[in-house]
């Protein structure tokens, strides 16, 4: 009756600390600046309300659009972009597939 709990045990620790590693590599990859991360629509709405200058709204807009693109450049695999053989399946490919699995 112990080993069984203990193997349980150990089984709920490991993951436990698995769960905690995937959630800081999760905050991690997501690289918030601060307690808050702004949309353009909150900097449109900063400027709206005064509270931002038209040329600090600009310049905070590139910030933006340059942390999105950066992070989009780190997300996107050359497997995803570069497709050499798009567009050469055959209609027929998923029908030779299906017909496989059904001998």
């Amino acid at each position: 009756m112990v080993v069984p709990l203990m193997i349980l045990l150990v089984l709920a620790a490991i993951l436990i600390g698995a769960l905690a590693i995937v959630r800081r590599k999760v905050r991690a990859d997501a690289g918030g600046s601060g307690p808050r991360d702004f949309s353009l629509g909150d900097l449109r709405a900063l400027h709206r309300e005064g509270k931002l200058t038209t040329e600090e709204f600009e310049r905070a807009k590139e910030k933006l659009v340059g942390s999105v693109r950066a992070t989009l450049q780190k997300e996107v695999k050359p497997s995803m972009v570069e497709t050499p053989f798009a567009g050469e399946l055959k209609e027929s490919s998923f029908d030779d597939h299906r017909d496989a699995d059904e001998r």
